[in-house]
């Protein structure tokens, strides 16, 4: 008797449980009617998006996960839907994955192992599992592990004791570069020793700062991958088991190209932006474009996730621009967006910086509306306007106070003569006996004190020299 295994690696939204629930109920139904699937298997915590962080302190949330799971009992027969979400049992959140069968939930797995390191701190929500999940699946013995569960021995060695054949591992792993290869390098020792074959679906889709890239795959009891699905996009796969030697054996199909380094970081920007951007219910981007390697690198990335039509791109040169920049800059917006602005900034003086604002008209190039033009260089050029009347500067009014009669020893510093128009007065600030103003500070009195005194330890008395002001250079 054969087994044929829906895998379900989809992109969920972090809190949109009823989102979610609807999605697994069409997913299910699809595997069901087109794949004649006897169970489809879910990445970790389905019904919540992972990871839900502090969602999971909410027990509104925790009502909700029940809710959909008895939404899913109702919804959903004739085939074994295998997903994940918290639960709480006898007041203890766990880490779960649960088995529904024709409108009920009829095994139940919690994790066992919590990663708490790098981006992972599920010890600080969920306690961990103890007991092992092994059910049969259209005659088949099938142990359930979740994630982290799968990078110690023990869990699956536990699940091959009990008698499981064929091991399903539930995941949330997020992308990094070499990651892919050291999934597999694990499953192919974990298969080998615990004589199992292994199933991992992985997530797909971007949270915040984290990607997950998909590459879902199965290897037989000897370690050999027989199967993977595509990285970084969504895919509905299918595994079948052929049984009849009495050990199920994973018959070759598909196995998606890896791809290489550069190649899988480009991907995993390109997917993380566009998550982090409709995810939120942003309508797109804007992005500065300088003619430099970063922005059309930044460039190229947001036109492919969001879409061409979904960025707009400003152009902010000066006179003090390359005319290279320029030219690259027009003709990357020319290739890549369908909506290039030009602000021009020209004349900036301290206090009164003027903006011409130009339309770059994509199909005729780069066009500018006005009078404003590209001089012979490429830079814009400068309008004429007429020279302002010279302002006489008007000498700033200095105020002297008396000066009281310094010590012989240490004579006033003579004050340097000001130029009128100066914005910054700078002045020395000497040991002074009376006040005297620099510019319009007005220094404090410092006053001659007589030295402290204090009983020594005999009795005596000893005078404590205090330090006086410090002439400043």
């Amino acid at each position: 008797m054969g087994l044929k295994i829906s895998l379900a690696q989809i992109n969920l939204l972090v809190g949109d449980i009823a989102g979610n629930t609807q999605r697994i109920i069409d997913t299910a139904l699809r595997a069901r009617d087109e794949q004649r699937a006897h169970a489809v298997l879910f990445p970790e915590l389905t019904l919540t998006g992972y990871p839900p962080e502090d969602l999971l302190l909410r027990q509104e949330l925790i009502d909700r996960v029940e809710q959909a799971l008895q939404q899913l009992c109702g919804a959903v027969t004739g085939i074994d839907i295998i997903l994940g979400y918290p639960i709480r049992r006898e007041g203890l959140l766990y880490n779960a994955a649960g088995v529904i069968r024709d409108g009920r939930l009829v095994a139940e797995y919690h994790k066992a192992l919590l990663p708490n390191y790098s981006v992972f701190d599920e010890k600080r929500y969920f306690e961990q599992g103890v007991d092992s999940c092994v059910l049969e699946i259209n005659g088949v013995p099938v142990g359930i592990t979740i994630c982290e569960d799968i990078w110690y021995k023990i869990p699956a060695g536990r699940a091959a004791e009990q008698g499981a054949r064929i091991l399903l591992n539930l995941n949330a792993s997020p992308f990094h570069q070499g990651k892919a290869r050291e999934r597999e390098q694990l499953l192919q020792k974990r298969a080998i020793e615990a004589n199992l074959a292994i199933v991992y679906l992985n997530l797909i889709g971007g949270q915040d700062e984290l990607v997950f890239d998909g590459g879902s795959f199965v290897v037989d009891q000897s370690g050999k991958m027989t199967q993977r699905l595509p990285f970084f996009e969504e895919s509905l796969g299918l595994v079948e088991f052929d049984n009849s030697a009495g050990l199920p054996v994973p018959l070759p199909a598909a196995v998606s190209a890896q791809p290489g380094e550069e190649e899988g970081t480009y991907n995993a920007l390109v997917l993380g932006v566009r998550d982090y951007v409709f995810k939120n219910g942003f309508k797109g981007a804007v992005l500065g474009l300088s003619g430099g390697i970063d922005s059309a690198l930044t460039l190229a990335i947001a036109v492919d996730a969001l879409g061409a039509d979904q960025v707009e791109v400003v152009m902010m040169p000066s006179r003090y621009t390359a005319a290279m920049s320029n030219q690259d800059a027009q003709k990357e917006a020319a290739k890549q967006a369908d909506d290039a602005d030009m602000v021009i900034i020209h004349n900036v003086q301290p206090t009164e910086p003027e903006v011409v604002r130009a339309t770059v008209d994509k199909p005729a190039g780069p066009k500018m509306v006005g009078k404003i033009d590209l001089d012979q260089a490429g830079r814009p050029a400068r309008p004429k306007a007429e020279e302002p009347p010279p302002v006489e500067p008007v000498p700033e009014e200095r105020t002297e106070a008396p000066e009281a009669p310094a010590p012989p020893e240490q004579p006033v510093a003579e004050e340097p003569q000001e130029k009128p128009g100066d914005e910054v007065i700078r002045a020395k600030a000497e040991k002074l006996t009376g006040p005297k103003t620099v510019g319009k500070i007005d220094l404090p009195v410092e006053r001659e004190r007589k030295p402290a005194e204090r009983p020594d330890r005999k009795g005596r008395r000893k005078r404590i020299v205090k330090p006086g002001p410090v002439n400043i250079d």
